[in-house]
Parts: C-alpha cells; structure tokens; sequence
C-alpha cells in the first residue's frame, strides 16, 4: 500500500506530516474524495490551505463518515452494474463532545482519541500525550516524514541542510505561510540523513503538542472533577499503555422493541444488565446511534450493532422487534 503523497493536494507544496497542522490517509484506508469521485485520497494537506478550500465541508463530512464507523457500506455503479461494497473505518465510535467547531471521538477498542476540527484539520491524541495535557504540561513531539522524508529539488549542497534552522529548512521548500506561527511557537528541525547525490532528505520537526481549545477545555473540566483516577476511569478504563483494551467476552441475548419510529428517528427499549429497561436512540439522517441515558456499555454495543445491521437489511423499514444473541 502505498503511503500518502508528500505534496498538500490543494496548493501542491510538500506537508511535513505535523500534528495539528496537516495530515494524509495511505490508500488502504480508502478514503473517498467525494469531491473528485472516483477517486480515493491518498495525499496529504496543510491544514492552512483547508480552512478556506471550497471542498473543506465535503471532505470533513466524508472524513467524520470513516472516523466513526468499524465498518461501512456503499454501492458502486459501474458499466451498468451495481456493486455491494464495504471498507474499513477508522472505529471512533464514541462521541464525547461535538459542536459547531469540534468533534471528539474516542476509540472503540483503544485509548485513543480523534479530534476533528470543522474549520478544516484532525488530529489523533493517544494515551500519555493526553494525560500531560490535561494534567497541564508544555512538551515537544516528533514530527516529520522521516520513514519516507522528502526529495530537494535542486538538491542544495550537504553544508547548507546540515546548518539549516527550521525557518530555512521551510524558507527553502517555499511553505512558511503553510506553517504559521511553527518558528516563533518553539518549533526546531533535526536533520537526520541527507543524501546530496538526489537531494532525498530524513529529517525531524520537534513541536509543541496542543489540541482544538474547546477539546482541551472538555477533557480538563473531566479531569478537575475527579482527578487523575476518576479520570482514568472515565476514559482510560483496562487499558495497558500501548495495548488495546480486554474486554471479558460473556454470553448476551437482547431483544428491541420500536417505541417510536418517524422519518428522521426511532427509538428502540432494551434490557440493561441490570434489567432496568434502557432506551436506543437512532438518527436517520446523520446514520447514528446513542443510548439516551449515554452509558455506553457493552450491553449498549451489542444493541447498536443488531439495530446497525438491522438497518443494513431493512432500510427504512425497520423491524418493530430485533432480537441478538451472542
């Protein structure tokens, strides 16, 4: 597979592949640029040239579709066939907060976060780096293409790139409005190889790690409530650091009766572990589920996933009782 192209796709200069300030998708994730069909996204893009691209929303919509769907469904016509397709998502299934500007997702099996922000970029936050910022710590992380690093054309003589700040290292690729606020933000460059006989360059942009204002503002009003471990519990519940979650399997049978059904939404009650009766709640328009009492537990995801299937097979005509056993 193939990795994504070190040129942004709207103004065509090289991204460096910097948190929070540009970002791709390799073709297997099969990325749909909706804009330009049929083709996939495989590229990268600054985030500075999204912002105002006229194709930001319809990227954005494209994007939030893959983040928070395991697996989806399309069809696809072609030479007068139609063909049942289905591809990978990214499995941010669990919305925490979502606005006018920002959506927060949180990963199905793992301890890690996506944040989409609507004025144009994303960002994946794992396990530590969200604990120190939360906790309030300025620190650094690794950025940079350096498993593929970048080709200089004309390459410049190795003691030039070897005495390169970062503000020359973006001077020369031609990109410092792509970039802004990088130099002045504490930002440095680490020349790693650099091969002057075709100008292919590995290098590193060590930069302050931040997130969307209002991402950090609701993870560290969870924080302050309860502390680290309320915190932990919340979000961070057995997981090992750099491990998925286990999760004990255990028998489950569930039965779902319609309680209310229109054309934009229906609702269907369940049993909880407990017995208490709980209600699911499932928009049409945007393909979305929620428990209405947001617990979202595995009593939950089994229920969402019958109703996803469901949906799958019915469409719009829903079963008025779905019954799942696993």
């Amino acid at each position: 597979m193939s990795a994504p192209g070190p040129d942004c796709v709207i103004c065509s200069r090289p991204a460096l592949g910097l948190s929070g300030r540009d970002g791709g998708f390799a073709s297997y994730y099969e990325f749909r640029a909706v804009w330009d069909p049929p083709r996939v996204f495989q590229d990268m893009v600054h985030f500075s040239c999204l912002h105002g691209w006229e194709h930001r929303d319809a990227m954005l919509t494209e994007l939030v579709g893959l983040a928070t769907n395991s697996v989806l469904e399309w069809d696809v016509e072609l030479n007068g066939e139609t063909y049942h397709l289905t591809r990978n998502g990214l499995g941010f299934t669990d919305r925490l907060l979502q606005t006018n500007d920002v959506l927060v997702l949180q990963h199905n099996f793992s301890a890690d976060w996506m944040i989409i922000d609507f004025s144009g970029g994303w960002q994946f936050i794992g396990r530590e780096d969200l604990l120190r910022l939360v906790r309030g710590e300025s620190f650094s992380v690794d950025g940079g293409r350096d498993r593929y690093g970048l080709r200089l054309s004309p390459a410049p003589p190795e003691s030039a790139v070897d005495s390169w700040t970062l503000s020359d290292f973006l001077r020369h690729l031609d990109i410092e409005s792509r970039y802004p606020g990088l130099v002045d933000g504490g930002a440095s460059l680490e020349v790693r190889k650099y091969y002057p006989n075709n100008g292919h360059l590995e290098y590193c942009v060590h930069h302050p790690l931040s997130i969307h204002p209002a991402a950090l503002g609701y993870f560290r009003d969870r924080y302050a409530r309860g502390g680290e471990a309320a915190f932990e519990a919340a979000f961070m519940a057995s997981e090992l650091p750099g491990q998925q979650r286990r999760r004990s399997r255990m028998a489950i049978y569930l039965e779902l009766k319609k309680l209310s059904d229109d054309e934009t939404r229906t609702t269907y009650g369940f049993a909880g572990a407990d017995g208490a009766r709980r209600t699911l709640v499932f928009d049409r328009t945007e393909e979305r589920i929620w428990p209405e009492d947001d617990v979202k537990d595995g009593i939950f995801r089994a229920a969402a996933q019958t109703v996803a299937k469901a949906w799958r097979k019915h469409g719009n005509e829903l079963p008025d009782t779905i019954r799942h056993q696993s």
